[in-house]
C-alpha cells in the first residue's frame, strides 16, 4: 500500500504564521538538497541575523497529509487547532484566510519550481502565463460589498513573486548592484 503524500508545516510562535513545506521525496524523512531547500527557503526569515543557527522565537515543524491540507474544511480547523496551540486566547491576527491564500500561492509556486527541475535560470520567470488574475470573482465581490467592475489595469502580482527562484534573481540583481560575485 502507497504511503499517503505528507507535507511539512512550519509554525513559527514569534510570527504567528504556519507555512506549508512540501516534500519532494515519498520518504518523510528526506535529506536530498532539494528537500532541504524548500525547508531552508521557508525557516530563512525566521533566523536571527546574529546567529544564523537560532531563531528569533520558538519554532516548530509539525506534518500533516496532503489531503488534509488540501481540504479547505480541514485546514480551517488545522489552522483553529494550531492558532490556539501558538497563542491561546488571541485573534487571528490577519485571519487565516490570508495566510490561506498565501499558503496556497506558495504551494503552487513550489509546485511550479519543482516541474522546471528546481531550475537556477527560468524561462517562464515574470512571464504573463504567471500573471495572479481573479477570475469569475464577481459574486462573491458583491456579497462582500465590493467593487464588482474589472480592473482597468491588469494585477502585477505574479505567481513568481512566491517562487523560490525569485531568491536567485535577486541574489544575481544584488551581486551586479553591490559588486560581489554570485555563482547561483
Amino acid at each position: 500500500m502507497a504511503s499517503e503524500e505528507r507535507l511539512r508545516l512550519f509554525v513559527c510562535h514569534e510570527c504567528k504564521t504556519v507555512e506549508p513545506v512540501p516534500w519532494c521525496g515519498e520518504n518523510p524523512d528526506c535529506r536530498h538538497p532539494q528537500c532541504e531547500d524548500a525547508l531552508e527557503f521557508r525557516v530563512a526569515p525566521h533566523r536571527l541575523a546574529s546567529d544564523p543557527r537560532r531563531f528569533h522565537g520558538q519554532v516548530n515543524l509539525a506534518d500533516i497529509g496532503k489531503k488534509i491540507w488540501d481540504r479547505y474544511s480541514a485546514r480551517q480547523d488545522v489552522l483553529v487547532k494550531l492558532q490556539q496551540i501558538v497563542d491561546p486566547g488571541a485573534g487571528s491576527g490577519l485571519g487565516t484566510t490570508l495566510y490561506d491564500v498565501k499558503a496556497n500561492f506558495d504551494t503552487d509556486a513550489h509546485a511550479c519550481w519543482k516541474a522546471h527541475n528546481f531550475t537556477h535560470n527560468c524561462q517562464d520567470y515574470m512571464a504573463d502565463s504567471k500573471r495572479l488574475v481573479p477570475q469569475h470573482t464577481t459574486a462573491e465581490r458583491k456579497e462582500l460589498g465590493l467593487e464588482t467592475r474589472s480592473r482597468r489595469r491588469p494585477t502585477q502580482t505574479y505567481l513568481c513573486h512566491f517562487c523560490p527562484y525569485r531568491s536567485i534573481v535577486q541574489q544575481r540583481a544584488n551581486s551586479e548592484k553591490y559588486r560581489y560575485n554570485y555563482d547561483g
